[in-house]
């Protein structure tokens, strides 16, 4: 019998405000969300979290929601992953 091991896999998801002067939310599983003004600080935290989520060996991907309600993924190669 093979040992279960843990998830390894991190999503950080940056949605996009849903009306004009509203927060940036960035949201990580069982981590309470951030809200940030703008986009700029949304993201260098997205970043932040994603390298120091990859240094401890998690396969992390950025997914940031655009205004039309589509997404994109950030890849690891894009924040030093």
């Amino acid at each position: 019998m093979t040992a279960h091991m843990p998830d390894r896999q991190t999503t950080i998801y940056v949605r996009h405000p849903p009306a004009r002067g509203r927060d940036w939310i960035v949201s990580i599983a069982s981590t309470p969300d951030q809200r940030f003004s703008n986009d700029k600080e949304a993201l260098r935290y997205a970043v932040e979290r994603a390298r120091t989520d990859a240094i401890k060996g998690f396969a992390t991907e950025i997914r940031i929601e655009n205004e039309d309600g589509s997404w994109q993924t950030l890849t690891p190669d894009s924040f030093g992953g």
